[in-house]
C-alpha cells in the first residue's frame, strides 16, 4: 500500500516512522511546509533502513498535481494544517486517492470541501485521531462524573507559530460541556527542556 504524508512535525515524524517500519506499507513521499529537508529521504533522516522512496518535498512552489501524477499513492495522510486540503484535495479527487485527515480544526469552508471530495473518493477525518487524546477525553469524562463539583480548566501548550485555540482542546471542552473561556493556550518557542512561569 503506497502512502503520501503531509506534515513532518513531531506527530508526522512518528507516523512516517511507523509506515517505514511496516513491510505492508510504502512511504512514497512527504510534503512539509518549509524547504530545509527538500529532496532528502525521510527514511535517511529518521535513520531507518528501508527501500521506500520517502522523498521529502517543500509545499512552497510545489506542483502537487505533477507529484502525485508521477508518484501515485493509495492514501494521503494529513497531519499538516487546515490549508493542506487546498494543496492536495482536488488532485486526490481526480486520482481517487483516499484521504485520512488528522487536522484538529477545519472551518466550515474546509469541511464543505471535504464533503464534496468525499463524493468521489474516501475521506476519513478525525480531529482527535491519536489514542492518547481519545483516552484523555474518556478519562476526563469519567473523572467529571465521579467528582462533578470540581472546577475544570484546560491548559494546552503550542509551538510559537500556532494561532488560536486548537480543535483538540475545543473538542475536549465540548465533551466536558465547558465553554471556550475554560481553555488556556500557552505558545512558546520549542527548546530543549521546558520552562513554565505560573503567575
Amino acid at each position: 500500500m503506497k502512502i503520501g504524508l503531509f506534515g513532518f512535525g513531531r506527530t508526522g515524524k512518528a507516523v512516517a516512522q511507523t509506515i517505514l517500519l511496516n513491510e505492508h506499507f510504502s512511504l512514497e513521499w512527504v510534503v512539509k511546509k518549509n524547504g530545509n529537508l527538500n529532496q532528502r529521504s525521510a527514511s535517511e533522516f529518521l535513520g531507518i533502513d528501508t527501500n521506500d522512496k520517502s522523498t521529502i518535498y517543500s509545499s512552497e512552489n510545489l506542483d502537487f498535481k505533477k507529484l502525485i501524477g508521477e508518484n501515485p499513492v493509495d492514501y494521503i495522510i494529513d497531519f499538516s494544517g487546515e490549508n493542506g486540503i487546498y494543496t492536495y484535495g482536488e488532485a486526490a479527487r481526480e486520482n481517487k486517492t483516499k484521504i485520512i485527515s488528522a487536522i484538529s480544526h477545519y472551518s466550515d469552508k474546509e469541511i464543505k470541501l471535504l464533503k464534496s471530495i468525499a463524493k468521489d473518493t474516501t475521506v476519513f477525518w478525525s480531529p482527535n485521531i491519536t489514542l492518547g487524546v481519545n483516552f484523555l477525553m474518556y478519562a476526563a469524562k469519567f473523572l467529571q462524573k465521579i467528582a462533578p463539583w470540581t472546577d475544570i480548566e484546560i491548559i494546552e501548550e503550542h509551538f510559537k507559530g500556532k494561532k488560536g485555540v486548537s480543535g483538540t482542546a475545543k473538542k475536549i471542552a465540548e465533551n466536558l460541556q465547558l465553554n471556550e473561556e475554560n481553555i488556556n493556550s500557552i505558545t512558546a518557542a520549542r527548546m530543549e527542556g521546558k520552562f513554565y512561569l505560573i503567575s
